[in-house]
C-alpha cells in the first residue's frame, strides 16, 4: 500500500511539474502577444520589432500567397509605412486562443482612417509562432479582395 501511495505521489508531482512548465510557457506566449498589440496600438514600431526574432516567417495576403522570410528591420519598416498611411490605426483584439506550447491565434479588427480619409475596418486572424520568447512566425489571414 505504501508503495502505491509513493508511486501515486511521485506520478502526480512529475505530471504537475510538466503541466506547470508547459502552462507557464503558454502564459508567457499569450503575454508576449498581448504586448505585441499594446505596442502596435502605441505605434512603437521599433518596440514592435523587438518582439520578433532576427528572421521571421511571414504569411500575409498583401505579400502574396507564399510564406516569405523578413528581417526584424524589414518588419519595422513595413509597420512604420502602414502607420504613415493610417496614422490612427488600432487593432481591437476580439479573442486570443493559445494552441500548443508555441502558437497563439488571435482574432482582431484593424481600424483606422487613411490620410486621404479612406476608412479601414478589417477583420483579421493571425497565428503567431513563438520560440525562445520571440515571435518567429506571423501568419496573417484576411480578405484582400477588392469590393
Amino acid at each position: 500500500m505504501t508503495r502505491i501511495c509513493l508511486f501515486l505521489l511521485l506520478s502526480v508531482s512529475f505530471f504537475s511539474g510538466c503541466t506547470s512548465s508547459e502552462g507557464s510557457r503558454v502564459a508567457d506566449n499569450v503575454n508576449l502577444v498581448k504586448r505585441y498589440f499594446d505596442t502596435f496600438n502605441a505605434h512603437d514600431w521599433q518596440g514592435l520589432g523587438d518582439l520578433y526574432s532576427d528572421s521571421v516567417a511571414i504569411k500575409d495576403p498583401a505579400e502574396g500567397k507564399a510564406m516569405v522570410r523578413r528581417s526584424r528591420s524589414q518588419l519595422v519598416e513595413k509597420y512604420a509605412a502602414l502607420g504613415r498611411i493610417f496614422p490612427d490605426l488600432k487593432d481591437k483584439v476580439q479573442s486570443i486562443y493559445p494552441s500548443g506550447d508555441d502558437k497563439v491565434i488571435v482574432e482582431f479588427v484593424s481600424q483606422g482612417m487613411s490620410g486621404d480619409k479612406v476608412p479601414l475596418d478589417l477583420p483579421i486572424c493571425t497565428i503567431f509562432i513563438v520560440k525562445a520568447g520571440k515571435i518567429c512566425g506571423d501568419y496573417t489571414y484576411y480578405d484582400n479582395s477588392q469590393d
